[in-house]
């Protein structure tokens, strides 16, 4: 074990070095409006620390190295793009990791990296990680107004599109191309336009690191035996991974197609109280009348006008759909299904309506697994 941690840990110190002989070799930035633009991020994203901005022909994608003194290394290629978001965008998002203490936080996960060199599940993720604090830093970005999604987007894919090289172990503004698509549809779908978003979307780095600690002591979850009766109890077996974490093998489609979301999974305000609340579905909306379908096999377990779980909820139905995997209805204008029948995919359920205590027409859906509320949008494709 010393010697593979002492292989990867040194490995990955000399990749840090390289980076920061890029920067001793590179040029202080004297283009004033990269300057003005630098002045005006910091003041705006409340950057206190000194923020020195460097540049160079060496072919890197622009990224940031430091944590009290930081600084940010910018391609000549980019400096002098001709189009000015560019050049804002990279140093608005470079100032955002800045912000955050991104480069801290990553030193922190390739130590944990190294000390499990051994583990998958770590390098996996530390680069899962890394992904969701580059989603994080374009949403703090956007969230202040100054740029529009698709002046933002069109930035990113023309500095991709130079094909400059990658770091690995510094922020960065690059992304990996299997992850760029969902980060790009991210952007320009506006998912999350408040910082409170951004709290759910990076993990602590203690929290990995109890995680990980916590790992060698967990059984194989190849070696569990697989079940699934009548408690609805699922292992890891029956499940499959994918880039929200373990999900498990039941997939949904849209239940009000033609719909659009109007609130999404996660930390929300309360349209009521004016509160900080947890939404446990998705609302979705269509035109008036429109109906909503089975997103898979199963059988109706609820359907009624007197819900337990809440009059708030108005008229409910709830779907098993066998492995543990639940889904309910919320708000809606009436129902054409009954308890205890089994309904096909693309079956209809029932209309959309505003019952119980509701803003306006619309769907509340929610997927319980085991009992437990998971986002909606890790189930349905055109969601994600």
């Amino acid at each position: 074990w010393l010697a593979g941690a002492l292989a990867v840990g040194g490995a990955i110190w000399r990749r840090r070095r390289g980076y920061r002989v890029v920067v001793r070799r590179a040029a202080p930035m004297r283009q004033l409006r990269a300057l003005a633009v630098t002045r005006r991020w910091r003041h705006e994203l409340g950057v206190r620390r000194p923020v020195r901005l460097v540049t160079s022909r060496e072919r890197h994608v622009p990224f940031t190295l430091g944590t009290l003194r930081p600084v940010i290394f910018t391609p000549e290629e980019v400096a002098k793009h001709e189009d000015p978001a560019v050049l804002e965008s990279v140093i608005a998002h470079e100032l955002a990791h800045i912000k955050r203490w991104d480069d801290l936080a990553l030193v922190f996960q390739l130590a944990v990296s190294v000390f499990y060199f051994f583990d998958p599940v770590a390098w996996a993720s530390a680069r899962r990680m890394r992904e969701e604090s580059e989603r994080a830093c374009d949403q703090l970005v956007l969230s202040r107004g100054d740029l529009s999604p698709r002046a933002y987007g069109r930035s990113i894919v023309a500095v991709l599109k130079l094909g400059l090289g990658e770091p690995a172990t510094a922020p960065a503004l690059g992304s990996r191309k299997r992850s760029l698509r969902n980060r790009l549809e991210t952007i320009m779908k506006g998912r999350s336009s408040s910082t409170n978003r951004l709290k759910s979307l990076y993990p602590l780095p203690a929290a990995l690191a109890l995680g990980l600690f916590l790992l060698p002591m967990a059984g194989n979850p190849a070696d569990q035996a697989e079940t699934d009766g009548s408690d609805g109890v699922v292992s890891r077996a029956a499940q499959q991974e994918t880039a929200s974490g373990w999900q498990l093998q039941v997939s949904l489609t849209n239940p009000l197609p033609g719909s659009t979301i109007t609130a999404r999974f996660g930390p929300m305000i309360h349209p009521y109280t004016k509160n900080q609340a947890h939404h446990n579905g998705i609302d979705i909306k269509a035109p008036a009348g429109s109906q909503i379908v089975a997103p898979a096999d199963g059988i109706v377990e609820v359907a009624t006008a007197e819900y337990s779980g809440g009059a708030d909820f108005g008229i409910v139905i709830i779907v098993d759909h066998g492995s543990g995997v639940r889904t309910l209805y919320a708000h809606l204008d009436s129902f054409a299904v009954e308890a205890g029948q089994r309904v096909s995919h693309g079956d209809v359920l029932g209309i959309q309506g505003s019952t119980g205590k509701s803003t306006g027409p619309h769907l509340h859906f929610e997927v319980l697994v085991n009992g437990e509320h998971e986002d909606p949008a890790s189930f349905v494709a055109d969601w994600r």
